[in-house]
């Protein structure tokens, strides 16, 4: 079993298996499955934890940007709103803008600035 383990390391250039061999003599023998399964089930548990926090630092950046990208639209609705509101433009001109039609830039206008009032 030392020899085929020994092997091991030199095939796959794994040098944390010597460490884990060292762990694991017992009276000149190595409990090689033991090693092993132990060495995977580490670098499996890196593995997740190496996902989880790219998954975090991804979903940070997708919120922020989605995030700016929705201030950006508010604030565009909200200074249409106040040019419509002051007359400076029309309901057309800004459903222009939106890219909506009139009835539904006023639906709109109304569930959003009106209906929470």
């Amino acid at each position: 079993d030392e020899d085929a383990y020994d092997m091991a390391v030199q095939y796959t250039g794994a040098t944390e298996l010597i460490a884990v061999k060292k762990d694991y003599e017992n009276g000149g023998k190595v409990n090689m499955c033991k090693a092993l399964t132990e060495m995977l089930a580490d670098e499996r548990q890196e593995g997740i934890e190496e996902g989880i926090e790219r998954g975090i630092e991804q979903g940070l950046e997708q919120g922020i940007e989605q995030g700016i990208e929705r201030g950006i639209e508010q604030g565009i609705e909200k200074t249409l709103f106040s040019l419509v509101k002051k007359g400076v433009i029309s309901e057309a001109q800004a459903a222009e803008e939106l890219g909506v039609s009139i009835g539904e830039l006023q639906r709109h206008f109304f569930n959003k600035f009106f209906k929470n009032s």
